[in-house]
């Protein structure tokens, strides 16, 4: 259990000091960009009256988390390629009217999926922010 410690710890001091450094891991980098070709996507979405309150705006929250950590220089080309109606990430590279014909529905069909996947996320996010993080004290042991 002492060398699991060590390991987290070793860890959080390595990524802190890699962005103190302004090295952010390749991993990062590449979430960055998802991000920020999803932020794109759903724009693109946004843009053919598709969206769900709540969706945009936390992935959004998620991608300035990045832009902050990184710089949103870093994620412009990707979120324009998302705007295009392209879904880049992991060596993928692919447009929502072709992956529309392969699943033999619609661009719209394929634009709803995505929001309603990411306002289910902020769904959740909401929820879990706002469950108290301690419990009160029973009353019934008093």
């Amino acid at each position: 259990m002492k060398q699991v410690m060590l390991a987290v710890a070793f860890s959080c001091i390595s990524v802190t000091s890699a962005i103190a450094q302004r090295q952010v891991p390749d991993e990062m980098q590449a979430r960055h960009k998802e991000t920020r070709n999803m932020l794109g996507v759903l724009e693109f979405c946004k843009d053919r009256g598709i969206s769900e309150d709540g969706a945009l705006e936390f992935l959004r929250m998620s991608a300035n988390t990045y832009d902050d950590l990184i710089g949103s220089s870093k994620g412009d080309e990707a979120e324009s390629t998302g705007r295009a109606g392209v879904i880049s990430g992991r060596g993928i590279v692919k447009n929502i009217a072709d992956i529309a014909i392969e699943q033999h529905r619609s661009v719209d069909d394929i634009c709803r999926q995505l929001v309603g996947l990411y306002k289910r996320g902020a769904d959740e996010f909401a929820r879990q922010k706002a469950m108290p993080t301690d419990n009160p004290p029973s009353k019934a042991n008093k």
